[in-house]
């Protein structure tokens, strides 16, 4: 399967994949992800559905069978003002971040993009950050955000000042290297569904290098622009630095995996198999949580509407309980702890 077969199978994925993160959509969201030129045909599936007592409407949003809030509408409201304050909470650090001209684009993305963060009982809300940098600029940044981490954690412990979700650079790349290799439903939606704080023509630039996501969203991208010449743009002061930083980091996990008993996630040049290389620094190694969301949309893909014959492996290619295999190489997933979602 190259594409969804139908627009009903596109809507029945979208509602399905919200509820994953006990989330709903309203029908213009629906529309936005499903057909925007042509809105009618999608209420006419949406009708469809619910005739078959498979989906209800409530208000304004648009639920699977049985999970239909009345007070949705009021829900989202305390969930974006959340969301107001978080960000606020972790303005310093994002304004540090805009300032530094290695930093050519900063996105939230994540639970806190959607505007729908879900507390986990097992795991603290991370606020998740994505960044593209300039040649040579990766593990700088990355080396900025744990330090402000680990001194907002400090802080935080000794009662200085109040608990809050802390920063996660969930994934960072040179402009040089922006095709996403893990290739997914689950990595278009996080890649599509962010919050551009600095750099949206770099974004869209992102968006250009990986036209795949048009399988799976009818997007329009921008023609893409001409691969930087990364040896002329980089500098011999900021290669230095991000060696010196890419190794610190490394022999920090280095000693930490050791004790663990965990595989050394390091590697100098990029290895779908590893976190981080000098070009690159993801922590979806092994998809992240892509395996775990993937077992549960199909769990509620089948109460709902039935088995999905080629859907999961259109939706979710190569993904396992235990992680993905991208290009014959298996990435076991590092992510154990449940989502906290309703599993």
């Amino acid at each position: 399967m190259e594409s969804f077969p139908d627009l009903g199978q596109r809507v029945r994925t979208h509602l399905c994949y919200a509820q994953v993160f006990q989330d709903a959509l309203t029908q213009s969201q629906l529309v936005a992800r499903c057909d925007p030129a042509n809105p009618n045909l999608v209420e006419r599936e949406l009708t469809l559905l619910k005739a078959e007592g498979a989906i209800e409407r409530v208000g304004d949003y648009w639920f699977l069978r049985g999970h239909g809030v009345p007070d949705w509408s009021t829900i989202k409201r305390t969930k974006e003002g959340l969301t107001r304050d978080v960000l606020d909470a972790n303005r310093s650090l994002l304004g540090l971040l805009t300032r530094l001209p290695m930093v050519r684009m900063l996105a939230v993305s994540g639970s806190f993009a959607r505007g729908h963060p879900v507390p986990n009982p097992k795991k603290p809300l991370d606020l998740d950050l994505f960044a593209v940098t300039s040649p040579s600029g990766v593990h700088v940044v990355r080396i900025i955000v744990k330090v402000s981490k680990t001194i907002t954690g400090l802080l935080a412990a000794l009662r200085l000042t109040p608990k809050r979700p802390l920063p996660c650079l969930n994934f960072t790349t040179e402009s040089t290297f922006l095709e996403i290799t893990n290739q997914s439903f689950f990595t278009a939606s996080d890649a599509l569904y962010v919050t551009v704080v600095k750099g949206k023509p770099e974004y869209q630039r992102f968006l250009a290098a990986n036209s795949w996501i048009t399988r799976y969203y009818p997007v329009e991208l921008d023609a893409p622009l001409p691969s930087e010449n990364g040896k002329d743009s980089r500098r011999l002061g900021h290669t230095a630095l991000n060696l010196v930083c890419f190794a610190i980091l490394a022999a920090l996990s280095w000693v930490r995996n050791r004790g663990a008993g965990r595989p050394f996630p390091y590697a100098i040049e990029f290895r779908w198999d590893k976190k981080h290389c000098l070009r690159r620094g993801t922590e979806f190694s092994g998809g992240g949580y892509q395996p775990q969301v993937a077992r549960r949309f199909r769990e509620i893909y089948r109460c709902h509407f039935g088995a999905e014959g080629q859907l999961w492996e259109f939706l979710f290619p190569g993904t396992t309980d235990a992680g993905v295999r991208v290009n014959g190489i298996n990435a076991p997933s590092t992510n154990t702890l449940p989502l906290g979602y309703d599993e």
